[in-house]
């Protein structure tokens, strides 16, 4: 498991597929401030699913909190904010279905 790091962008924007990284097989996370969102892209040929899981300190894990979002084979998604009520304790954990070298992600926030 990867720790990613946040991207702050502010008005003059920021290269995206220059901040992204390959999706970790075993999963990633991030530094939740309640403002960040996460971009994924799949260059796989077969949609992946990605899940957001809930921090257990807060009694919010559950399958009503887990966020489960798939992506198609090529597409892009930007999923997120995430209330810190539920996807904080230190880090939010991204998990993802049939990761290789294609699957990228990045974490973004404005400024």
């Amino acid at each position: 498991m990867s720790t990613l790091t946040v991207n702050k962008f502010n008005n003059t924007g920021i290269d995206v597929a220059g901040s992204l990284v390959a999706a970790d097989s075993g999963g990633d996370s991030f530094h939740n401030d309640g403002a960040s969102f996460i971009f994924v892209s799949n260059g796989e040929a077969v949609p992946i699913t990605v899940s957001v899981v809930p921090n257990s300190d807060a009694g919010c894990r559950t399958t009503r909190e887990t966020i489960v979002v798939t992506i198609p084979a090529g597409g892009t998604y930007i999923i997120g904010p995430f209330p810190t009520t539920c996807y904080y304790n230190g880090i939010t954990q991204i998990t993802y279905t049939g990761v290789t070298t294609l699957a990228e992600i990045g974490v973004f926030r404005g400024q």
